[in-house]
């Protein structure tokens, strides 16, 4: 029973802290993290699929930390939503500029590109 507790609640808590992880990897914009926590994740979702569940005394901390994850699964889909609306904001501004000039020749260096500030 003692083992099944532990893998409940350590499973609970690795899938919260991976989703944590890929939260700060979406704000760090960094794509290496993001692919080593997508790994993670897949390992972990297997894992929680192979899974009969916590045993009944143990329910109330892995639904504590299930809340945390849902927190963190949150910010996630905000990030995610975020960096999506800033991508077509960036693409039709970059799409609108010209670049050619009147008689059909590139139009040389476009300006720099317009900046979005995003708070999460």
């Amino acid at each position: 029973m003692i083992a099944a507790r532990n893998r409940a609640v350590d499973t609970t808590e690795r899938l919260c802290e991976v989703l944590e992880r890929i939260a700060g990897a979406l704000v760090d914009l960094d794509n290496e993290a993001l692919l080593a926590a997508e790994v993670t994740l897949a390992e972990l979702i297997g894992t929680c699929a192979a899974d009969e569940g916590a045993p009944a005394p143990d329910r109330a901390a892995v639904e504590a930390v299930v809340a945390r994850g849902r927190t963190a699964l949150m910010r996630c889909r905000r990030l995610g939503a975020s960096f999506t609306g800033m991508t077509r904001a960036r693409l039709s501004a970059r799409a609108t500029l010209d670049t050619y000039n009147r008689t059909g020749g590139a139009a040389g260096a476009c300006g720099p590109a317009p900046t979005v500030h995003a708070t999460v």
